[in-house]
């Protein structure tokens, strides 16, 4: 697999948010890297405490190398949940390639959902509300104060803009509350929180699910067309608890 990749180690941004020994570590962990030491590399990423998207980034490209396929997956998706659009581009392009080499599991294409999640990651989504409603109000000023012939065009243009925010809006929403988490081991799906039911289905490693409940040591999820149970040992929630 040829991995696309930028090590963002001079990334001003990330510089600016860590601590200075975060700084550091960071800065010898893509030394490290760059001598193709993977191991060493991933050891140091670990030992941040303010994780980035570029460390978890960089941290899936480790853990690919070292041929830990499910926390290679755990890592590139992390990135994605806090990144720009640049990273999430080129984590999916690590991820589909991934899943290219998995027999289990298809790769997902970049379709046009995959590319509104990674613009809606260029501003946080407080600022997208923002956005929204200044949207709406210029709309309002435009229908109200100037209902002339002449500010139709303007009318039309806000209209468009105010519905093209409001998709963004939910495409984040939406990327922000989904409960993701990444299978790490080969388990039965079952039909009820308990091993001793019928098995449905069987989870590999590196797959992607849905998490929707959580019963004592048990999760429910989603996938594809299945749902059920499985134990909370055999999967990895990206949003960290």
């Amino acid at each position: 697999m040829k991995i696309k990749y930028f090590l963002l180690s001079i990334t001003v941004l990330f510089l600016m948010q860590v601590q200075a020994n975060d700084q550091e570590i960071f800065l010898q962990a893509n030394h490290i890297y760059h001598e193709n030491n993977f191991e060493e590399a991933l050891k140091q990423y670990q030992a941040i405490e303010q994780k980035g998207p570029s460390v978890w980034y960089n941290m899936g490209n480790c853990n690919y190398y070292l041929k830990n396929v499910a926390d290679s997956l755990i890592c590139w998706r992390r990135s994605q949940l806090t990144g720009n659009s640049t990273i999430h581009r080129l984590a999916q392009q690590n991820i589909d390639d991934l899943h290219k080499e998995l027999k289990h599991t298809m790769p997902s294409s970049y379709n046009f959902f995959d590319m509104l999640q990674a613009w809606s990651m260029s501003f946080p989504l407080f600022l997208w509300q923002c956005m929204f409603l200044l949207a709406w109000v210029f709309l309002f000023l435009m229908g109200s104060a100037y209902p002339r012939k002449g500010s139709r065009l303007l009318t039309f243009i806000f209209g468009i803009s105010a519905l093209a925010l409001a998709v963004m809006l939910i495409v984040k929403y939406t990327a922000t509350t989904k409960d993701i988490g990444i299978i790490i081991k080969e388990t039965p799906l079952y039909i009820s929180p308990s091993n001793r039911v019928n098995v449905q289905a069987t989870m590999y490693e590196g797959q992607e699910v849905v998490i929707t409940q959580k019963h004592n040591a048990w999760y429910k999820i989603n996938h594809d067309i299945h749902i059920g149970w499985i134990p909370d040992d055999a999967v990895v929630r990206l949003k960290e608890t």
